[in-house]
């Protein structure tokens, strides 16, 4: 069948969920994903419950074994990775009208729907003096975050957001829906902590929360003087494991054209209700300090949302490395964040305590015209295979690539070690044996990637 005919299918079982390229909604469904340009998927799909879900994979089961027709999940699509979040050609799933946060177990878990933002998340706990290892923006969806991992600003403490689910409500390609959890489909579980798009659709996360109040932090912009010492401080504090416990720390590298040059910018928080800590001072006092762009206050877990291996001379390496693109972020991955992971059951990021703590270096590039989109991508290509061959040369660097971080070119699941890979492998197969996330969902980082095959 044409893919025309399988959305007639589709039109009589749900006449009203199928949005077609005519529809006045259709163009404010689509989300760009830049530097490619705006999808032109051949219909959107709008499940309104999970069973909407199960029913629509039945039916276009048939036809998915001989690339009949191709389909991508979206939440709030904020991966831009191509085809992730979107699709040309194909059948696009929304989940956004899949809403409901809903507190359980005396306030212990948050049941989240696949179709909710972080900072709804947020607001509804901050009510009650909650806090969740989530997102680092507000404005992102829940199901990508988690099932790419995911760091918040409580990680060194709580460890990966994809830690904290204790409950995955997910739609197999048969149709089926269940659980995944420490006693229920266990193995399912815990790859879909890092595992991405490729067991089923999940509609509804469960998760642990914890007793949280106010945070102290903000951020702070410094010149380039400044940038050595607090690669400094920043890998001293790393290496000291409990200083990290209730401190987030991430430095962006940018170039300003209002500033003209480059400028660096701290962003730290503080998890508890002490103004100015003393274990913050050393990331916010500088001598080459931009007063006018401090902002330091108390703040909820929002509004902090709302903001936005590690050795000295490997960073500082990175940095004369980096310069020749726009700019860069530092997340870093603490001992106790590694810890905590391990402690909470475990994931499929491959990583270990033993191995930290870790720094991520984020590459981000901003431009307008389509006609230049080869070259900065070719030119973040060579810049991060310039700074893996250095850590590699000081016997510094990391394989592991975040998902939520990856570009196309790369592959983070390859990046999790091959004890991770091939069990990822085994339970796809088992949960979804026909291999529809693989072969009818093109978008996201696929488990064929990593093999050359399915």
């Amino acid at each position: 069948m044409t893919i025309h005919q399988i959305i007639t299918l589709l039109q009589t079982i749900f006449p009203t969920q199928l949005l077609l390229p005519n529809h006045p909604a259709y163009p404010h469904l689509l989300t760009p994903s830049p530097p490619h340009p705006l999808p032109n998927p051949a219909c959107i799909f709008l499940p309104h419950h999970k069973t909407d879900l199960a029913r629509f994979l039945t039916t276009i089961k048939p036809f998915t074994d001989n690339h009949e027709i191709m389909f991508a999940i979206r939440g709030h699509g904020q991966q831009l990775t191509p085809g992730c979040a979107n699709i040309s050609n194909g059948i696009l799933v929304d989940l956004r009208s899949l809403r409901g946060i809903k507190l359980t177990r005396g306030g212990k878990v948050v049941r989240i729907a696949a179709g909710e933002k972080w900072g709804d998340v947020y607001d509804i706990l901050g009510r009650k003096g909650l806090g969740i290892t989530g997102s680092e923006s507000e404005g992102c969806g829940v199901g990508g975050v988690i099932l790419g991992g995911g760091i918040s600003i409580f990680s060194s403490r709580e460890g990966f957001v994809c830690d904290n689910v204790l409950n995955f409500e997910i739609v197999l390609s048969s149709g089926e829906i269940i659980n995944a959890n420490s006693t229920e489909n266990a193995d399912l579980w815990r790859s879909l902590r890092g595992g991405g798009n490729n067991f089923g659709i999940v509609t509804r996360y469960d998760m642990r929360t914890f007793p949280q109040g106010p945070i102290f932090g903000g951020r702070v912009s410094y010149q380039l003087c400044d940038l050595d010492e607090q690669f400094e401080l920043l890998v001293r504090a790393l290496r000291n494991g409990h200083m990290m416990l209730d401190l987030y720390v991430r430095m962006t590298i940018a170039y300003q054209r209002k500033w003209g040059g480059f400028l660096c910018t701290n962003q730290v928080f503080y998890m508890q209700a002490v103004p100015g800590p003393l274990v913050l001072r050393q990331f916010t006092s500088m001598k080459c300090e931009v007063a006018s762009r401090r902002r330091m206050s108390m703040m909820t877990m929002w509004e902090a949302a709302r903001m936005r291996r590690s050795d000295f001379e490997t960073l500082s390496t990175v940095w004369k490395v980096f310069r020749a693109v726009l700019a860069r972020e530092e997340p870093p991955y603490p001992r106790s964040m590694l810890e905590k992971s391990m402690k909470l059951g475990g994931n499929s990021l491959g990583l270990h305590p033993t191995g930290g703590p870790l720094v991520s270096v984020v590459l981000s590039t901003y431009w307008r015209d389509g006609e230049d989109d080869d070259v900065v991508l070719g030119l973040m290509k060579e810049v991060l295979g310039r700074i893996e061959d250095e850590a590699a040369q000081r016997g510094t660097g990391a394989r592991f690539k975040l998902m939520n971080y990856a570009c196309d070119f790369q592959d983070p699941i390859a990046s999790y070690g091959l004890h991770s890979r091939l069990r990822l492998l085994e339970v796809s197969k088992k949960y979804d044996p026909s291999g529809m996330f693989q072969k009818a969902v093109p978008g996201g980082f696929k488990l064929r990637g990593s093999w050359g095959g399915w």
